[in-house]
């Protein structure tokens, strides 16, 4: 972890100024110079971690383009999970209701719970609140509970892959299907990549 006044930001030019390539080239000679070549990169995100996971590399893919390694398979902290981890620990701590619409108001009481800085209470970049609420909730880490549930262990899309693989299953998973979707359209899908589903559940 880094000290919070020194903590390098990387930002990226405007999406319409450069292409998809020069802004991962851009991020990736960033991120090694704030921590090094050798070093490992463990991502953490206060939005949803999805694009990180999908998008990115399903893009890449479709362009041609080799991400580095932290890209293609990432490892990533979802910062709302880890801080519902920590209350579980911390019962005079009032957890967060999920999917109430009111992730504005939570943002402003993680920040008060978390006691971060009060010059970052009105900071409008979500870099900075990820940047000192990631901080703030390290620190407030502090019982044996704590050290060994939150911001120990990140999502790893490349553990999902290799036990995927390793087993050679032959089944997927598929949510946030349109709720009209229908079989022939799943199976038409499928088709056009080689692959013949042999039931649906």
């Amino acid at each position: 972890y880094y000290d919070a006044e020194s903590l390098p930001i990387i930002t990226l030019e405007e999406p319409d100024c450069i292409s998809f390539q020069q802004a991962i080239e851009q991020f990736d000679k960033g991120i090694q110079s704030a921590i090094g070549a050798d070093s490992e990169v463990v991502l953490c995100s206060l939005n949803s971690t999805w694009d990180v996971r999908v998008t990115i590399p399903r893009q890449a893919h479709d362009d041609g383009i080799v991400l580095p390694s932290y890209l293609q398979h990432p490892k990533i902290f979802d910062l709302w999970k880890e801080y519902e981890r920590w209350c579980t620990n911390h019962p005079e701590v009032s957890s967060l209701r999920k999917n109430d619409g009111k992730r504005a108001k939570d943002l402003s009481e993680i920040s008060k719970v978390l006691e971060v800085p009060e010059k970052f209470l009105n900071e409008t970049a979500n870099l900075e609140k990820t940047v000192q609420i990631l901080l703030q909730l390290h620190k407030k880490c502090s019982n044996p509970d704590d050290n060994s549930m939150v911001l120990t262990l990140p999502y790893d899309s490349y553990s999902d892959t290799r036990n995927f693989l390793q087993e050679q299953s032959k089944v997927l998973y598929l949510n946030n299907l349109p709720p009209d979707t229908t079989q022939s359209e799943l199976e038409s899908w499928f088709t056009q990549f080689g692959a013949r589903p042999i039931g649906f559940w």
